[in-house]
């Protein structure tokens, strides 16, 4: 197997972070399989408006300054006060009626909002993966959210809320095979 990495960087930019990248670089290297892939997203500074930083920024400052926008967040067991009262009716509704392995889910947005809110329960599963699949060769849902409920646990399933850009042309896929899985 060819060892090779080829690294490529514009000086202005990386110069001062050259060796911390490139071992980043190489630790992604060693932690994919003979055939995995890696994508990344790089932005350069002053297209804010699309997501990037507005100035030039350290990644320590960008982390902490949270200044680069979401396109997905997600976490177990967890309601947004607003939503409450019909997540718990929904929720009590789900777990009464459902049969073990089936899907269902609340979504919750508006058009004044940036994020729209997806809940998705499984019933007799525990945790979630949750992945954001972007492919621009589909013009008509070119962003996906992936979720497989994993873990069976017929006595403590959990839910997940899946926070994301408000967006209607992302498409939801709830899959009984991990995306994991699919890419083996």
């Amino acid at each position: 197997m060819n060892k090779e990495i080829t690294y490529t960087a514009d000086n202005n930019i990386f110069a001062d972070r050259f060796c911390r990248r490139i071992q980043y670089v190489k630790m992604i290297y060693r932690s994919l399989k003979p055939t995995g892939l890696f994508g990344i997203a790089c932005f350069r500074p002053d297209f804010g408006d699309q997501g990037a930083p507005v100035r030039e920024m350290s990644d320590w400052d960008v982390y902490e300054e949270s200044t680069m926008n979401t396109i997905i967040n997600y976490k177990l067991n967890t309601v947004e006060e607003e939503h409450s009262s019909e997540i718990n009716k929904w929720l009590a509704n789900a777990r009464e009626t459902g049969e073990e392995g089936q899907y269902f889910t609340y979504s919750y947005s508006d058009n004044t909002k940036e994020n729209m809110y997806l809940y998705v329960y499984r019933k007799g599963y525990r945790n979630y993966e949750v992945s954001f699949i972007y492919d621009p060769s589909d013009s008509n849902y070119p962003g996906k959210i992936h979720v497989t409920g994993i873990n069976k646990d017929k006595e403590n399933d959990d839910f997940v809320q899946i926070q994301s850009i408000n967006d209607l042309s992302i498409q939801i896929i709830l899959s009984d095979e991990s995306l994991k899985n699919k890419l083996k």
